[in-house]
């Protein structure tokens, strides 16, 4: 072809290429894997939580992170990269494993589980630690607790309170649930006694009023029926309000949570609460009863464990266990839900989640799940034991291809992208890795008029590349 018939080919030969290959591997919406947050982790990961400044604690079992030591005890930056200021001079937990954790207003960092020692300092199974992770000498709970601290919560007066498999403190009875002073030792006013039975406390939550939520696997509390779920009084007592006359939870509670409302979240084994079917999440109203409100789909809900739930800022709920389906959608092992309960059906969808156990969740501020565990990839990419994933701020999916155009000389053409995202896209067209002047919108019109197209681009055109932001994203074609 030649002459006025020469037509101009703007071929996307090697742009094709690239963005094809995007848009196979990457499955925009909330639940995507963020590849910006890729720490590497050699053991399980049991407990996790997202300070203010962002920073992200957490505890388990494994001996390093990003290959430098750290006995069971870790804190990340927001990127991934190891806090070198945290455990910088010390060996961290030297054996066993830290099942939870939790980060005071003041930013000193509470560690309960089973172990003996912190830093080389005797800890039985419970410390608290300083903002950069050395040993609090103010907190020195030098009583024995003998046995695994599962859960710990935190009064207004700074009093701990602490549950687990344990059945005394100190050399005195206390059946599973117990309240330490801001010191560390026993504080002798919350008196539980054996009056708790049937089995460990594995979560617990503190209201305002000083009253505990306790759940676990227990029966009976002071020789009432109270099957896996009770409130205790500030003084330890029974709180016989709640939960009265009620069967309770038909299986193992592994995770509680207080909502601002007052109202109690639960999750764990169960299939029933109070004689209702709740496929193993369930919200109760503040005097114990079932919130009907509330329905995660009595016939299916959760068709596995949840050992951890984490309330985001807009109130949606995310779950983390064993299961691989919610109201019979594919959820494996992480899920989300609305505030009534109902599956969220945009999280996770069309991804496979992760392969094995997730033990632990929390929401960042932005309302990006972290979740820990013992999985090895998540959403079919390696990513062993600790992932972030995108909330509802995700990177931008490419819905349209822009399509290649043959054009006479002299006629005009248009190139077209368009994106799936729910927030602003800013859009930049390059040619041969230079910006383009002025072409920030989803479709480019070049001038083929120009005498730079009609005596360079009358040949393939293999340098085109389109550069799509969404915020903190970006993505090539």
């Amino acid at each position: 072809m030649s002459g006025n018939q020469d037509q101009l080919s703007l071929l996307r030969t090697i742009a094709l290429g690239c963005f094809s290959l995007l848009a196979v591997t990457s499955h925009a919406g909330p639940g995507l894997l963020d590849p910006t947050f890729a720490p590497t982790v050699n053991g399980p990961v049991y407990s996790t939580a997202v300070q203010a400044d962002g920073r992200i604690l957490i505890g388990g079992t494994f001996t390093t992170v990003n290959s430098v030591t750290r006995g069971r005890l870790a804190r990340l930056y927001a990127n991934g990269s190891l806090d070198a200021s945290f455990l910088a001079t010390g060996s961290g937990v030297s054996s066993g494993v830290v099942n939870c954790l939790l980060v005071q207003i003041d930013g000193r960092v509470l560690i309960g589980g089973e172990f003996t020692s912190v830093n080389s300092t005797t800890r039985y199974r419970v410390a608290r630690l300083n903002v950069d992770g050395s040993v609090d000498g103010t907190f020195n709970p030098s009583n024995t607790v003998p046995a695994a601290v599962n859960a710990l919560g935190v009064q207004s007066d700074g009093k701990v309170v602490i549950g687990g498999a344990f059945t005394t403190v100190a050399g005195a009875s206390r059946n599973y649930v117990a309240r330490l002073n801001a010191d560390g030792s026993l504080d002798s006013t919350f008196n539980t006694s054996t009056g708790i039975s049937g089995g460990p406390v594995n979560a617990l939550a503190v209201q305002s009023d000083g009253k505990v939520v306790i759940g676990g696997a227990f029966t009976t509390v002071f020789g009432l029926t109270r099957n896996r779920i009770a409130r205790l009084q500030a003084d330890g007592s029974v709180d016989q309000g709640f939960q009265n006359g009620l069967t309770g939870a038909s299986g193992t509670v592994r995770a509680v949570v207080l909502l601002t409302s007052g109202k109690v979240l639960l999750g764990g084994d169960f299939t029933s609460v109070n004689n209702t079917a709740r496929g193993r999440v369930a919200q109760l109203n503040a005097d114990g009863t079932l919130d009907t409100g509330f329905n995660p789909n009595a016939t299916s809900g959760l068709n596995g464990p949840v050992y951890a739930l984490a309330v985001q800022a807009n109130n949606n709920i995310l779950a983390a266990g064993d299961f691989t389906s919610f109201n019979q959608l594919s959820r494996s092992r992480v899920a989300r839900m609305y505030p009534d309960g109902t599956a969220d059906a945009t999280f996770l969808n069309g991804l496979s989640g992760a392969n094995v156990l997730v033990r632990c969740v929390a929401s960042q501020p932005d309302g990006q799940p972290v979740a820990g565990g013992d999985f090895t990839t998540f959403n079919g990419v390696a990513q062993a034991r600790l992932a972030r994933l995108y909330g509802d701020l995700y990177p931008p999916e490419i819905v349209t291809q822009p399509l290649s155009r043959n054009t006479n000389v002299g006629a005009s053409v248009t190139f077209t992208v368009t994106v799936s995202n729910p927030t602003a896209s800013y859009y930049q067209w390059r040619k041969e890795g230079v910006n383009i002047t002025g072409a920030t919108g989803m479709s480019y019109f070049p001038n083929p008029r120009l005498s730079a197209w009609r005596q360079k681009d009358r040949r393939l055109q293999s340098g085109w590349l389109f550069i799509l932001r969404a915020g903190y994203s970006e993505s090539s074609l």
